[in-house]
């Protein structure tokens, strides 16, 4: 897969220098000047009868991890650029945009439940790697991946997810946007009534409920969603992949149903980080109490972020992910 960027060659995964890819996090993220890490080229990829667009940090190396990111509602590959980019001279990293979102088209029998967001991912790891990958998930994404890591453990050597959609039945005030889309003709009577916003409607909206307010997007960057939500509208009806995909996500959250979240975290074998933001809007950080009750032997920490913490503190994140590969445990 083609990549924008030239990442440094590493040799055998056991000799990286843990410690000193640590130290030189923030140094390699400003390398640029100031300027955002370019978003990494994509391939339209076929699987299964769905067609993906996979981001990837370029040739594939195999002396290094491999690396698969999942988004989350609403959100597309580009939402894992800069830690991709931070993990990149360790890690091949491949960002696919789930069916319906980002690049990616509208899957041919328009499912967007979490069980076909997951199978597509599952088949797109056994026909894309030989090895077990070191899975990663934010939000939904979240919740799609301790699916995976649950039910083909053989699949993933590590897990690590940012501000998973775990099940709470006391959503966040935030949260109540996204039950509201998952009920039928909502979306479409709001916009009968109201019209269509306009990208930059759409993505300052998304930001007021993402970001903690204190966050600045960079102008170049912002300019990028903008035209990304801009063609996005005028191909596709965004509505039908959100509300389909809200929908399961709000099941899932039921107690006892067969596709409950939790149910998959109890089986989950791989070591587990999660990571939950106190100034989160739609996940409760208060949930990192019951996902380390309910996935054995798990990392659990919270940072002063809001729902997307490898956007606004990449380093952080990127820190907390190579401190637990650096252990026995995550790299055996």
């Amino acid at each position: 897969m083609s990549t924008s960027q030239v990442e440094p060659h590493v040799q055998l995964e056991g000799s990286v220098d843990y410690p000193e890819l640590i130290k030189g996090l923030t140094e390699r993220l400003n390398g640029t000047n100031g300027l955002p890490i370019p978003d990494y080229l994509g391939e339209q990829i076929q699987v299964g009868e769905r067609q993906l667009n996979v981001r990837s940090t370029g040739p594939h190396d195999p002396a290094k991890r491999t690396a698969v990111y999942v988004h989350g509602l609403g959100g597309s590959a580009t939402n894992w650029t800069d830690l991709m980019f931070l993990l990149a001279p360790i890690a091949n990293g491949y960002a696919p945009d789930l069916p319906g979102f980002g690049r990616s088209p509208f899957p041919v029998d328009r499912d967007y439940s979490l069980a076909a967001h997951t199978a597509t991912v599952i088949r797109f790891i056994e026909e894309s790697f030989d090895e077990p990958v070191d899975l990663f998930g934010n939000s939904m994404g979240g919740a799609i991946s301790i699916r995976i890591a649950g039910s083909r453990p053989d699949l993933v050597r590590s897990l690590t997810v940012v501000s998973p959609a775990v099940p709470n039945l006391r959503p966040r005030l935030g949260s109540f946007q996204v039950m509201l889309l998952s009920t039928p003709g909502v979306a479409e009577a709001m916009r009968f009534a109201f019209g269509a916003p306009s990208p930059e409607k759409v993505i300052e909206r998304m930001q007021r409920v993402v970001y903690t307010k204190d966050f600045v997007e960079h102008p170049l960057r912002l300019e990028t969603q903008i035209k990304d939500a801009s063609w996005r509208m005028k191909n596709f009806n965004v509505n039908e992949s959100l509300a389909g995909s809200a929908r399961s996500l709000m099941r899932a959250y039921l107690p006892g149903h067969p596709e409950n979240t939790w149910k998959f975290a109890h089986e989950i074998k791989a070591p587990t980080l999660a990571l939950f933001g106190t100034q989160d809007l739609l996940v409760d950080p208060r949930m990192a109490i019951p996902t380390a009750r309910n996935i054995k032997g798990s990392t659990v920490i919270t940072l002063d972020t809001a729902h997307v913490a490898q956007l606004e503190r990449p380093v952080d994140v990127a820190t907390h992910v190579l401190e637990c590969w650096m252990e026995q445990s995550w790299t055996a």
